[in-house]
């Protein structure tokens, strides 16, 4: 983000101080204040290779791109099918602290929930409100595994409290759809901010709503009542698909969460309860039944690539300080921004902003992990070598040359501005991979409880399952290779080598000697299985 900003910034006063700017644009406005307005050299061309969104248009004839990603995302969703309305009829107008817009809610096709009405509250502010003192050993207790009213009697309360807001949660996870708009705070004139300020306390709050549901899980099923507990585990990861299913990567990420404690609370779940042929086969069709896992390719296609057409937009028409957009604490000072809106093709700069994401959504939607990494870390470097190259000390040279300003820092601007909104797309796609892992891991853990079941054991080798209980042996899709599988005294590890594709020996990241690998180690208690 630094060099973004101190790199342009550098070109642009080489060109300014060598007299290529026009005088007329080092006025004597105080560089503290905010650049005064100034229109774009070129005129913004709408078409799928600059602005790529053609439709709606504002009333400046520039395209709004917030409205096209609502309406790509939000296309034929009724508020009757959309989970999202039933989650902020619990969390109300104002989740997190932060006042929701009436906008947001006409968007969702509901009324504005009272300012004063019943909503759920996290752990820790249902405790304050009551006096008492917040015991997050206590918290994490009751998520980590089955326990009883009388061990942990305040959390407890705090469940009782909850229970309407999570039955309701529960029901509306039923729902087909799931669709939560982006709606941008507005500026003191009424004008909206950028895309990247949009806030999302939904999704925060979906997070304390999860934890609510898998500390009720983890209570019922230590209390005896297993389907009871199977059902708000299926419900959390119901919720987790669902927020998976959104418009930006933030919300993708939340869901793979929620997903992934959803995962760990139901592999807990088969320990605990041992299902026997017929129970293990109706929790299968259950979780087979889920929403498919939404590609993360779509968030990037789409509405990442929108937050950097708005900011261009933004920064064309001196809306936004460059500097600010990067981090720096002061911007780039207001002569140099008004500067670059002049000298910089802005038209140029969309195209090939353009170019970079239609190359990393194409890779993100590459079947083969192996073949997407690989153009995933292609894409990565060039771009970053693009953006080095764009304010390397040669070219500050160059800049103050006649003719060439505008091109340079088009080229700088380009390469910098898309590494700066282009998020960790590696990081991201390995939380997609580690998401699908873990539900591959959880099926056949589920096809090994079948089979104890069935033989009183459980089998030496993966291979024994086929053909009766698995077609083929399940393939690690981080290795190519079969999963890893072991018998152990009282139960069995099954692992994926993760992300470095170094099998770790069974070590994951909570291990005293941590490892990379994803991991379910099951330890039979002594109860007999379920059926």
């Amino acid at each position: 983000m630094c060099r973004f900003n101190s790199g342009v910034s550098r070109i642009l006063a080489v060109v300014l101080l060598t007299g290529v700017i026009s005088p007329g644009l080092a006025s004597d406005q105080d560089a503290n204040e905010p650049p005064k307005p100034a229109p774009p050299v070129a005129r913004i061309v709408i078409s799928p290779e600059t602005t790529h969104f053609t439709e709606p248009l504002q009333e400046d004839g520039l395209v709004d791109v917030v409205e096209a990603v609502n309406r790509h995302f939000g296309q034929n969703i009724s508020p009757e099918q959309n989970a999202a309305v039933v989650l902020y009829e619990v969390l109300g107008p104002s989740p997190a602290g932060v006042r929701l817009s009436d906008e947001f809610f006409k968007t969702l096709g509901m009324s504005r929930p009272p300012e004063n009405g019943d909503y759920f509250q996290e752990y820790g502010t249902w405790q304050q409100t009551k006096g008492r003192k917040v015991s997050l050993d206590d918290f994490n207790r009751a998520m980590a595994g089955p326990w009883k009213r009388n061990d942990l009697p305040e959390i407890y309360d705090w469940l009782e409290a909850s229970r309407p807001h999570l039955d309701r949660i529960a029901e509306g996870t039923k729902r087909p759809d799931y669709f939560s708009p982006l709606i941008p705070p507005t500026d003191a004139q009424g004008r909206r901010a950028g895309m990247v300020n949009t806030l999302l306390p939904g999704v925060q709050m979906s997070r304390a709503l999860a934890r609510a549901m898998l500390c009720r899980g983890m209570l019922l099923l230590g209390e005896g009542s297993h389907m009871d507990a199977w059902r708000d585990f299926f419900a959390l990861h119901r919720l987790g698909r669902q927020i998976g299913r959104s418009a930006t990567l933030i919300e993708h990420l939340v869901g793979v969460a929620l997903e992934t404690m959803a995962l760990e609370a139901e592999t807990r779940w088969i320990e605990h309860v041992q299902p026997g042929v017929k129970l293990a086969a109706r929790v299968r069709e259950e979780l087979q039944s889920l929403p498919e896992i939404s590609s993360m390719a779509d968030a990037v296609d789409i509405t990442e690539r929108a937050m950097y057409i708005d900011s261009v937009l933004l920064l064309s028409q001196n809306r936004i300080n460059l500097g600010m957009l990067a981090g720096a604490n002061d911007g780039v000072p207001p002569v140099l921004q008004q500067a670059a809106t002049a000298l910089i093709d802005w038209n140029s700069v969309l195209r090939k902003g353009n170019q970079w994401y239609d190359r990393m959504a194409a890779a993100m939607r590459l079947e083969d992990r192996q073949a997407r990494q690989a153009m995933l870390r292609k894409v990565e470097q060039e771009l970053k070598q693009a953006q080095k190259e764009g304010a390397a000390p040669g070219k500050l040279a160059l800049a103050v040359l006649p003719g060439l300003a505008s091109p340079i820092l088009t080229d700088a601007y380009s390469s910098a501005l898309a590494a700066l909104l282009l998020p960790g797309i590696n990081a991201a796609q390995h939380a997609e991979d580690r998401q699908r892992q873990n539900f591959d891991n959880l099926l056949v853990t589920l096809t090994l409880f079948s089979a104890l079941a069935a033989s009183g054991e459980f089998p030496e080798r993966l291979d024994q399952l086929v053909p009766q209980q698995l077609m083929t042996v399940p393939i690690d899709r981080f290795s190519g290779s079969p999963l890893k599988y072991r018998r152990t005294a009282d139960g069995f590890e099954l692992y994926s080598v993760g992300k470095n594709e170094t099998d770790d020996g069974g070590r994951t990241f909570g291990d005293e000697k941590p490892g990379d690998d994803l991991v379910v180690r099951i330890s039979l208690a002594k109860t007999a299985p379920a059926n």
